[in-house]
């Protein structure tokens, strides 16, 4: 009789352990929904990251542009203050 007894007191032990097995389970869904939340919000990043670091190169390249642009200018007057000079030594 007392066996018996302990029998289903071990039965009832491996029922509850299953349950346990059950919760796990539950946990590691959650852990991978936060994986997967992890690895949406890391690649968010990336990609703001990439668009910033693009900003920040057409910035640049705007601002070489402009730089060029100056030059270019300054020597085109330049050229034209020189000729005109020449032209006046010249007569």
């Amino acid at each position: 009789m007392v066996r018996q007894i302990t029998n289903k007191d071990d039965d009832d032990d491996d029922d509850d352990d299953n349950d346990d097995d059950d919760d796990d389970d539950d946990d590691d869904d959650d852990d991978m929904t936060m994986m997967i939340m992890m690895t949406i919000m890391m690649m968010m990043m990336m990609i703001m990251m990439m668009m910033m670091m693009m900003m920040m190169m057409l910035i640049i390249i705007i601002i070489i542009l402009i730089i060029i642009i100056i030059i270019m200018i300054i020597i085109i007057i330049t050229t034209i203050i020189i000729m005109h000079k020449r032209k006046k030594s010249s007569r």
